[in-house]
C-alpha cells in the first residue's frame, strides 16, 4: 500500500509538471531579480542589520544582539546543495552535523555530539521538536519544503532565560517564510543515486486583500548507504507530508497564522539486539512506520510601535512503531503535546521589557517488548514557566545591559531557575562587543526516570547468562551549566564580515552510570548500571566566521570552530565509561563555501568540510567537499547538478552507541534537480 501511495504521488507530480508548468514558463512575470530577491540574499552590510527573532522573542537587529548568532538564509540553503534541514545545518559555526546512516543525525552545539544530543533545543516555527523520550531530536521527521524556509537562526550558547530548559548549548529555529511570499505554483523534482526522488508541489494564493494561503505535498525516497565492508546497510528510508498555512494580515495591528503538516513514512535500520538464549546476540534489521501530526496557530497584536503582544498555540502528536526480525518484538509510542505560550514585549524610558509565560501538556502511550522497557507504559506531565527579561541602554546607542530569568516546574525535578546577564557595547559603528554569563538546565527525559536498556549478555562467568542493563533510578537530576561566552562582530571593511565568539562552560550533575550490584532475575543475572549525576567537567572553545565579497558575483564564507572538553568523575562514582565522551566531538572543524556567479543564469557553487578525529568512536578525520551547478534557462526556472562528497567515494561520519551494529560509511552522491515557478 505504502509504494502505491509513493507511485500515485509521483506519477501525479510529473503530470502536473508536464500539463500545467510547461505551458506557462513564457507567460511568467518572475525574473531573475526578483527570485534572488524572494531568497533573501543579504548584503554584507545587511547581516549586522538583519532582524532575528530566535534570541530574545522578538525582531532584534543583529548588531544589537548579545549572543552568538548565525543566519542560514533560504539562498544558503539552495546553493549548498542541502536536501533537508539538517544538512543545511552543515557549516554553521560551532554546530557538528554527522550522518549516523542516511536516516540518522548526530547534531550538536559546542560538543556531546551523538544521535540524542540532548543540550540543543530545535523548533520549527516556534514549535519545539525536542522529543521528551529519550531526550533529542528524530531528525529522519523535521521537514517541509526547503523554498518556503525563509531562514534558520542559530543560536551558540545558553538561551534558556528566554527558552526554558534544555536550550543548553544552543537554539535552533526554523523559520518558514508567511504565505504572502509563496504566491503562485512551485514544481520541483529531484532524481539522484542516493535522494533517490525528491518530489514537491506547492500552491499559494490569495482571498481578497488580507489572507494569504499556500498548500504543499512532499514526497521522498532514499536509499540506504553501506557499511564497513561495502556490503548495503538496510537504512533507506521514505516518507510522505502535506501541510498548509493561512497568514491574515490585515493593515491593522494584528495579524494571525495558522499551519499544520501531516506526515508518514518507512524508515529502515538496523540494532543489536541482546538474547538471553544463544546466540545471546542478533543483529536485527528493523522496520519503522512513522507519522505525526501537528496545528499551530499563532496571534500577534501590536499596541504601538515599541510594545506587542504574541500568543501561540499548538498541537502536536508523533507516533513511531518498531518490528524487529525477532517474533513478537516490538516498539511503539505516541507523544501528545500542547503548549500555550504568551509573550509581551514594550519599552519604558530606556527599558525594554519581554516578559510572559505559559504551559506544556505532554501525554505518552508506550508499548514495548524489547531490549527498551518503560514502567509506567503511560505518563503525563504539565510543565509551566514564568520569565522576564529587562534590556537597559545605559548609554544611548552605545552601552545595553540585559538581565533576566526564567522560572520552570516540571514534574521530575520541580522547579529549576535560569537566570542570564547580557553586556553589549558598540566601541564604533558597525562594531558590537558582548558579553554574557548564563545558568542553563537539561531536564531529565522519560527514559531516564522510567526507563531500562538491556544492552548485551555476558555467558561463560556464571552458571546463567549475565545481561548488562541501563537502569533508571528515581533522584536523577537536572544536568547544570554556568556558561561564560564574549563576542565581537565587525564590518571592518565594504566587502568584509567579522564574527567571532569565545566561551567558557562549567558543566555540573552530568548523567552518568554507576555499576550496581548483581541480583537475580527469573532465569539469568543482571548487572545494572543506575543513571546518577556524578559526572562533572568543562569545555572551552571559540568560533570564528568571516564573509568576503571580492567581486559582485563571488562570495566566500570561512568558519572555524575548537573545542576542549574535560569531564571527570565526582567523588565515590562508578562510571568508567562516561569520560570518553570527551572523544565524540571533534576539537577542531572548519567549512569553506563558495558561491560564484558565472554569468546571470549560471552558478558554480563549492563547499568543503573538515572536521576533526572522532577518538570515541575511531573514526579519523574527514574532509569532505560539494559541487553544484545551478542554470536558469528561463527567468522562473532553475536546472540544478550537484555532486556530494566529490573526492571520496565513501567515509564514516560518526558511530552510534546505541542504535547501530556497525559504522555505515555515507557514499558519494550525485543528483539532478528541476524547479519551476508560475
Amino acid at each position: 500500500m505504502g509504494n502505491k501511495r509513493a507511485g500515485i504521488f509521483y506519477v501525479f507530480t510529473i503530470i502536473v509538471t508536464l500539463i500545467l508548468v510547461f505551458p506557462s514558463i513564457s507567460f511568467s512575470q518572475m525574473d531573475r531579480k526578483e527570485l534572488v530577491e524572494e531568497l533573501t540574499t543579504l548584503s554584507l552590510e545587511e547581516l549586522m542589520n538583519f532582524d532575528v527573532l530566535t534570541v530574545e522573542k522578538r525582531l532584534k537587529k543583529v548588531q544589537n544582539t548579545p549572543s552568538a548568532i548565525y543566519i542560514i538564509t533560504n539562498e544558503d540553503i539552495k546553493r549548498s546543495g542541502a536536501t533537508s534541514i539538517a544538512e543545511a545545518l552543515r557549516g554553521v559555526p560551532g554546530i557538528q552535523v554527522s550522518r549516523i546512516d542516511s536516516n540518522l543525525w548526530a547534531i550538536s552545539s559546542r560538543g556531546f555530539n551523538e544521535r540524542y544530543s540532548n543540550k540543543l533545543l530545535v523548533m520549527i516555527d516556534g514549535r519545539t521538536v525536542y522529543t521528551p523520550i529519550f531526550s533529542g531530536v528524530y531528525w529522519d521527521v523535521q521537514d517541509t519544503v526547503l523554498e518556503d524556509i525563509d531562514r534558520i537562526e542559530v543560536v551558540r550558547g545558553p538561551g534558556s532565560t528566554i527558552w526554558g530548559a534544555n536550550a543548553v548549548n544552543g537554539v535552533i529555529n526554523v523559520l518558514t517564510k508567511d504565505a504572502s511570499k509563496t504566491q503562485g505554483w512551485l514544481v520541483s523534482q529531484l532524481l539522484g543515486t542516493e535522494d533517490r526522488i525528491i518530489s514537491t508541489i506547492r500552491y499559494g494564493g490569495r482571498y481578497g486583500d488580507d489572507l494569504y494561503y499556500r498548500l504543499y505535498a512532499k514526497y521522498t525516497n532514499r536509499d540506504g548507504f553501506v557499511d564497513m565492508k561495502g556490503d548495503e546497510n538496510p537504512d533507506d528510508w521514505r516518507t510522505e507530508r502535506t501541510g498548509f498555512r493561512i497568514d491574515w494580515l490585515p493593515p491593522s495591528k494584528q495579524n494571525l497564522t495558522l499551519q499544520g503538516d501531516l506526515y508518514g513514512g518507512r524508515v529502515h535500520s538496523r540494532e543489536d539486539i541482546p538474547l538471553l538464549s544463544p546466540p545471546y546476540s542478533i543483529d536485527s534489521k528493523i522496520k519503522e512506520h512513522v507519522s505525526g501530526v501537528n496545528l499551530l496557530g499563532r496571534y500577534t497584536y501590536s499596541f504601538s510601535k515599541n510594545s506587542d503582544i504574541v500568543v501561540q498555540l499548538y498541537y502536536d502528536r508523533v507516533k513511531r512503531s518498531q518490528r524487529f526480525d525477532i517474533p513478537s518484538y516490538h516498539e511503539d509510542y505516541r507523544i501528545d503535546t500542547t503548549d500555550l505560550d504568551i509573550t509581551h514585549s514594550f519599552s519604558l524610558l530606556n527599558h525594554h521589557v519581554t516578559w510572559g509565560g505559559g504551559v506544556r501538556y505532554i501525554s505518552d502511550h508506550i508499548d514495548n517488548n524489547t531490549h527498551i522497557t518503560f514502567d509506567p507504559e503511560r505518563d503525563t506531565q504539565y510543565i509551566y514557566n514564568l520569565f522576564v527579561q529587562d534590556e537597559i541602554e545605559l548609554v544611548k546607542d552605545l552601552l545595553y545591559f540585559t538581565l533576566g530569568t526564567k522560572v520552570e516546574h516540571n514534574e521530575y525535578t520541580g522547579f529549576e531557575y535560569q537566570p542570564g546577564a547580557r553586556l553589549l557595547w558598540h566601541p564604533a559603528p558597525d562594531n558590537t562587543v558582548w558579553a554574557s554569563v548564563s545558568r542553563a538546565v537539561r531536564t531529565p527525559s522519560r527514559i531516564e526516570m522510567d526507563g531500562r536498556i538491556d544492552q548485551r549478555v555476558i555467558t561463560g562467568v556464571l552458571p546463567v547468562p549475565l545481561l548488562v542493563s541501563l537502569i533508571s533510578r528515581s533522584g536523577f537530576k537536572s544536568e547544570d551549566l554556568l556558561a561564560y561566552e564574549l563576542g565581537y562582530r565587525s564590518t571592518p571593511l565594504e566587502n568584509l564580515y567579522l564574527d567571532i565568539a569565545l566561551f567558557y562552560n562549567q558543566y555540573d550533575d552530568l548523567r552518568s552510570l554507576e555499576e550496581g550490584d548483581i541480583f537475580f532475575e527469573k532465569d539469568h543475572y543482571v548487572l545494572p548500571y543506575y543513571g546518577g549525576n556524578k559526572l562533572y567537567g568543562e569545555s572551552y572553545g571559540g568560533e570564528l566566521f568571516i564573509k568576503y565579497k571580492p567581486r559582485n558575483d563571488w562570495r566566500l564564507s570561512f568558519s572555524y570552530s575548537y573545542l576542549q572538553m574535560q569531564l571527570h568523575r565526582k567523588d565515590h562514582s562508578t562510571d568508567n565509561m562516561s569520560e570518553s565522551i570527551e572523544g565524540e566531538s571533534p576539537h577542531n572543524q572548519f567549512s569553506l563555501a563558495s558561491y560564484y556567479d558565472i554569468t546571470p543564469k549560471l552558478e558554480f557553487d563549492t563547499m568543503i568540510y573538515y572536521i576533526d578525529n572522532l577518538p570515541a568512536y575511531g573514526i579519523k578525520n574527514n574532509f569532505v567537499t560539494n559541487l553544484r551547478i545551478g542554470w536558469y534557462p528561463e527567468d522562473n526556472m532553475e536546472l540544478s547538478v550537484a555532486l556530494q562528497n566529490a573526492f571520496d567515494d565513501k567515509h564514516p561520519e560518526i558511530g552510534s552507541r546505541y542504535v547501530s551494529s556497525a559504522t555505515v560509511q555515507i557514499q558519494r552522491a550525485v543528483y539532478a534537480k528541476l524547479t519551476v515557478r508560475f
